[in-house]
């Protein structure tokens, strides 16, 4: 028990503050480092923001090609229901196919740009983001390097 007393009388007795005071440790910015951060976060909101209007355009023109592809396939079935010979009938079905076919490919193209040019927008801000903050990082870390003023001290 004798020990443990004489061990906290040593480490008491020591001034950590004037150890410390006296040690060249790096000034870090921590206003840079705050203001990189919040500006992330800003990157990050506009990002998904944008990704969300993507998404809302998106959905409003899925709705808006889906009501169009009701209306044609309720003129589908009212020219195939018209009077003519079978093989007439059978060519102008093949050729209403065709038709529909090749807007639906068309449709699915559109709806897939919206989508890559959503997500292009997103993605691109977020990169110029991370571009910017690992160059304002580095600029606040090779300002610590440097050792602290007489005045820099004083204000710790």
């Amino acid at each position: 028990m004798a020990q443990n007393n004489n061990f906290m009388a040593q480490f008491l007795g020591n001034d950590f503050a004037a150890m410390l005071g006296s040690s060249a440790a790096p000034q870090v910015d921590v206003k840079t480092i705050m203001d990189t951060h919040r500006k992330n976060t800003q990157a990050f909101s506009e990002a998904m923001k944008v990704a969300g209007e993507g998404m809302q355009a998106y959905t409003q023109r899925c709705a808006e090609l889906m009501s169009q592809f009701v209306e044609d396939q309720s003129t589908l079935a009212k020219e195939l229901m018209t009077e003519g010979s079978p093989e007439e009938k059978i060519s102008k079905q093949a050729d209403l196919i065709r038709k529909n076919y090749d807007k639906s490919i068309g449709n699915a193209k559109e709806l897939a740009d919206l989508i890559s040019k959503s997500n292009q927008e997103a993605s691109d801000l977020i990169n110029k983001r991370i571009s910017a903050s690992i160059n304002e990082l580095k600029g606040a870390l090779a300002n610590s390097n440097k050792p602290a003023t007489a005045a820099q001290k004083k204000a710790s």
